[in-house]
């Protein structure tokens, strides 16, 4: 879908209007033309993101419990915060209300939330090769092994003559792969509670007077489209939080350790210099954390960054042994 601009037509209106009546002399006509539409066509032609219509929404909060409506899913974690519920500041509870604020609390993160079914990260914590197709800014920069390019995220959403905007906290309803649905044209794949395809918090259904299951459009929009409303009383800024002793710390840490101890074996090295020398991996904390990430399900490590003579390479090593850690180059290309 594309943005029109009804001043195109205006302005090249007007120009011919003073051109026939010789206000413009004839060598001024085309630089003039060019100065006034091409910052229109320019607009015109920017992409927006697809608006989802007629889409099935459904209530949840942080903190509510597991029960039949939900999948039996407690929702005290989310699906980026092993610790949803207390980096929140408690149970977003529906019924007892300030405003758009729980009656109990001032909410630590933004009340105006939202789950779509899709995750960039698979149940192995590492994520998903599919990300960097499917979402439509993985190419805006570079993202960090632990980094969510969805967490955060704001979308428009539109009852009738209502309109309100949250942001991105969790996946769901009753999915996390739907991205035909979520980036594309297609319809949820989930076909519970009238084929649901968007949950959002109680301070959204109250903003937009929302049935416990109701009809909505919905869009992403980008920070700097957010117009100023409750949404931004709190924003949440908050990144990945998991338990570090999860399979996926775990296993990474194994294979960087082995890069750096059995550099001949690994056929690379841990730059923690951020030199871009011989064997080099570009490193953005010197920590070691940005350099390379497993994907368990495809059973290898991917380092996006390896330098030789000069030149930048990617490299797939695949995971002989876990124990101990063995690691075989399957995959290279230059970037």
């Amino acid at each position: 879908m594309k943005k029109k601009s009804p001043r195109i037509s205006a302005i090249i209106s007007l120009c011919l209007t003073t051109i026939n009546h010789g206000m413009i002399p004839v060598p001024l006509i085309l630089p003039l033309l060019f100065v006034a539409v091409f910052p229109c066509l320019c607009e015109a032609f920017q992409q927006e993101y697809i608006l989802h219509e007629n889409v099935t929404v459904t209530i949840f909060w942080v903190g509510e419990a597991g029960g039949g409506e939900n999948g039996y899913i407690p929702n005290s974690q989310s699906a980026w915060d092993e610790k949803w519920q207390e980096h929140y500041g408690g149970v977003d509870d529906p019924d007892d209300r300030a405003g758009y604020f729980p009656a109990d609390f001032t909410p630590l993160e933004n009340p105006f939330y939202f789950a779509l079914p899709y995750n960039d990260f698979n149940s192995n914590g590492a994520r998903k090769s599919s990300a960097f197709y499917d979402v439509y800014w993985a190419g805006e920069r570079d993202w960090g092994c632990r980094e969510s390019m969805c967490k955060n995220r704001w979308i428009k959403i539109v009852k009738g003559e209502k309109t309100a905007y949250a942001q991105w906290e969790d996946a769901g309803p009753f999915g996390e792969d739907d991205a035909p649905y979520v980036f594309g044209q297609a319809a949820p794949a989930n076909q519970v509670n009238g084929n649901a395809g968007l949950d959002v918090s109680p301070a959204v259904r109250d903003y937009l007077g929302l049935s416990d299951i109701d009809k909505v459009s919905w869009r992403f929009v980008d920070f700097e489209d957010v117009p100023d409303g409750p949404w931004k009383r709190v924003i949440t800024g908050s990144g990945i939080y998991w338990d570090d002793g999860e399979p996926y710390a775990r296993g990474f840490e194994a294979g960087r350790q082995y890069c750096i101890s059995q550099p001949s074996r690994c056929g690379i090295r841990i730059d923690n210099d951020n030199e871009t020398t011989n064997g080099g991996i570009a490193d953005q904390d010197g920590a070691g954390g940005d350099c390379a990430f497993f994907d368990f399900s495809g059973n290898s490590l991917r380092v996006p960054c390896f330098y030789l003579d000069g030149g930048s390479f990617w490299l797939d090593l695949k995971i002989i042994s876990t124990s101990p850690v063995r690691l075989e180059l399957s995959g290279y290309g230059a970037n």
